[in-house]
């Protein structure tokens, strides 16, 4: 409210005061060099209140131009050329009111990019590390302590970070001779499974992608690191596996029942055709229903083998290499 007060109040000031300056010169008959004081409070205008730049250019070219009329009322050519001195005050304040729209728009959007890319970066899902070329943590954003949960305040300018995240040797070894080869030949890495034991001693599986950030000429390259916390997917798959193993063993029991069954069943049907028992013909018929049930079964658990094999085979289910 003060600044805007305090603009309002030059600009309307150093109107009045220039429309003094010009009365008097006017009346001296001097028409050159002060209308150019003018532009002082066009100009003010015009940047603090781009949208009505133009209007006020305008208001304000009339204090020039009613006292030009009034005193050179007969002569056309000095009429003439405040008109187009005005004019071209309206121009240069249009001018300027379209560049500080446009800075300002351009301003907006950038905040707002920018705004957009920090939603990104401190996305709490995904780890997003930036380090230097001695290992030193140059951002570590809210996933990468959600993941990691170590806080900012303890990673920020330290290298020692890493050996306490990896723990896996081997995984470690190879992640380094590839960070390597990456410093030397710039580019990036994608999916690389890393294992990593968070601050309180959970283990955590993760998925990492790195990439060589621009950097000055001569400089060593900064890595961006970005990770993808998988450990519940891996949770999922090893129960599917079991899950898979499960249904396997209860098929291949069903298999093994089957066949138990059907043994009894069959030397019923032969002590009966051996004694001629009176009761052979309800028998029969019971021994001929079990036995069809137990075909269905056959057949089911066919069926369910032909499904787990389709699974594995088209879409991937249950595989161990997942």
């Amino acid at each position: 409210m003060k600044k805007s007060f305090l603009i309002d109040n030059t600009i309307l000031f150093s109107t009045l005061l220039i429309f003094v300056i010009s009365c008097q010169m006017l009346s001296m008959g001097i028409t050159f060099v002060f209308p150019h004081l003018f532009y002082i409070p066009i100009l003010i205008s015009a940047y603090y209140y781009p949208k009505k730049g133009i209007y006020a250019a305008a208001g304000i070219s009339l204090f020039y131009v009613i006292p030009v009329i009034f005193f050179f009322s007969g002569d056309i050519i000095v009429i003439s050329s405040a008109l187009i001195r005005m004019l071209m005050f309206i121009v240069i304040a249009a001018l300027v009111s379209y560049l500080v729209e446009k800075s300002r728009g351009d301003q907006e959007e950038n905040e707002h990019l920018l705004e957009f890319q920090n939603r990104i970066i401190e996305n709490p899902r995904v780890m997003v590390t930036v380090s230097d070329s001695e290992n030193r943590v140059i951002i570590w954003n809210k996933g990468a302590e959600n993941i990691s949960g170590y806080p900012k305040s303890e990673v920020l300018g330290r290298s020692d970070i890493w050996s306490r995240l990896l723990s896996d040797y081997e995984e470690t070894k190879k992640l380094k001779s590839r960070i390597r080869d990456l410093i030397s030949t710039p580019g990036s890495i994608d999916w690389v499974p890393l294992t990593l034991v968070r601050k309180d001693g959970e283990v955590r599986y993760v998925v990492v992608s790195l990439q060589t950030m621009n950097s000055k000429p001569g400089e060593a390259s900064n890595i961006l690191g970005i990770a993808v916390d998988i450990t519940e997917n891996r949770r999922l798959e090893a129960e599917n596996r079991t899950a898979l193993n499960q249904i396997e063993n209860n098929v291949s029991k069903m298999y093994i029942l089957n066949d138990q069954i059907r043994n009894p069943l069959a030397i019923i049907l032969g002590q009966i055709e051996i004694n001629q028992s009176t009761s052979r013909q309800i028998i029969c018929e019971q021994v001929i229903q079990i036995n069809d049930i137990i075909s269905q079964l056959d057949r089911d658990s066919i069926e369910s083998t032909k499904i787990i094999d389709y699974l594995r085979k088209h879409y991937g289910f249950f595989n161990e290499e997942q």
